[in-house]
């Protein structure tokens, strides 16, 4: 009887839990180059953006946010992305934000390089923080928490936040 009831408990407790699938989306940069002054006033602050799915389920289309705080604002602002290059064209621009053209499968990464655009209006000599958005919602309206990717953490979708001192 005993046996009995160990086996039935062993079957109907199972101690091996499931993980849901769902994507998972980490983003992190590095500045691919010192920021210039562009002739209208602006700088341009070279960065390769990199973004992993580290999830266990395809990553459909998402927007990534690029950030600067200054000094002189509180909070972030958004950023305005002046140039696009990805090697694989997994990347699109609509001149204020970068979107993904595909799905991110499960352990893959893409990476792009862009100009992030910043005012002129921020003094020569300032220092300037930086971070990304993977899965942004920024300028959206009526979107759900999880903006447009339901994903397994939803509090990893930032970068690291970095400095740059402006020329």
């Amino acid at each position: 009887m005993k046996f009995v009831l160990s086996l039935i408990l062993a079957f109907s407790c199972p101690s091996t839990v499931f993980a849901a699938l769902q994507p998972d989306l980490r983003i992190s940069y590095r500045f691919a180059a010192a920021a210039v002054r562009h002739p209208s006033g602006h700088y341009l602050v070279p960065v390769d953006v990199t973004v992993v799915n580290g999830g266990n389920e395809i990553a459909g289309r998402f927007k990534i946010a690029a950030q600067y705080s200054h000094v002189s604002f509180s909070g972030f602002l958004e950023t305005t992305v002046s140039s696009l290059r990805t090697s694989d064209g997994s990347f699109t621009s609509d001149g204020h934000y970068t979107w993904t053209t595909r799905a991110l499968f499960p352990g893959r990464t893409s990476t792009f390089r862009a100009s992030i655009l910043v005012p002129k209006a921020i003094p020569r000599g300032a220092t300037v923080y930086f971070r990304f958005n993977a899965d942004s919602c920024a300028g959206d309206e009526f979107m759900p928490y999880f903006c447009r990717v339901q994903e397994s953490e939803e509090s990893n979708n930032f970068s690291l936040t970095k400095s740059i001192v402006l020329p």
